[in-house]
């Protein structure tokens, strides 16, 4: 409800993961991270178009058997997934740079919290 002050953020469908064949990749991938970043320029420029006059929220969550050969999580992650993460997360340094979108990791906000703000 746009008028509320409640906002519910819902996971997105696990097809962002998936490599050929329509199976999950083992480890998350640039390509994977590309199919992210169409979400998330379609939803900015869905907000470019339609100026709504209140703010989206998007997100995304991973987790660690993502980047791990394994998806028990007990190998170490794996050095291409980590540095495709990076490259994510550069991309959404440029758009916070551009004035685009306000983001924040989760250790970001972990210190944030431990400081009080």
């Amino acid at each position: 409800d746009p008028g509320s002050d409640f906002l519910l953020v819902d996971h997105v469908s696990a097809d962002w993961m998936t490599g050929p064949g329509g199976r999950v990749v083992p480890v998350l991938t640039d390509d994977n991270f590309a199919v992210l970043k169409d979400y998330l320029d379609g939803a900015l420029e869905y907000m470019a178009q339609n100026r709504p006059t209140r703010p989206a929220a998007w997100g995304f969550v991973s987790h660690i058997a993502e980047y791990t050969p394994r998806s028990d999580a007990t190998a170490p992650p794996s050095d291409d997934a980590l540095n495709a993460l990076d490259r994510f997360l550069s991309y959404l340094e440029e758009k916070k740079d551009e004035g685009r979108v306000v983001f924040a990791t989760v250790s970001t906000i972990a210190d944030e919290v431990e400081e009080g703000r």
